[in-house]
């Protein structure tokens, strides 16, 4: 009778289950912290992207408020533009 040797698909799977719980649950865990990770970082390039936007917006309200100051003040001085 000969003794058949354990593959290393049942070493490592006894190895596995020797360890703690948490210890086995890491490997599919950090997927999932990577893909909040992932989500995280896309929601905060949207968030920054909205803000320069609206920071866009309010200096393209001022720039046309100071042109148009800018316009009154030379109709008013005589200035022609040029």
């Amino acid at each position: 009778m000969r003794i058949r040797r354990r593959s290393r698909s049942d070493k490592w799977l006894e190895r596995i289950g020797k360890l703690p719980w948490w210890q086995r649950a890491a490997p599919l865990a950090l997927p999932a912290v990577g893909a909040v990770v992932l989500t995280g970082r896309r929601r905060m390039w949207h968030g920054l992207a909205l803000v320069a936007s609206a920071v866009e917006g309010v200096a393209d309200t001022i720039e046309d408020a100071a042109e148009g100051l800018r316009d009154a003040a030379r109709k008013r001085a005589g200035i022609a533009e040029t």
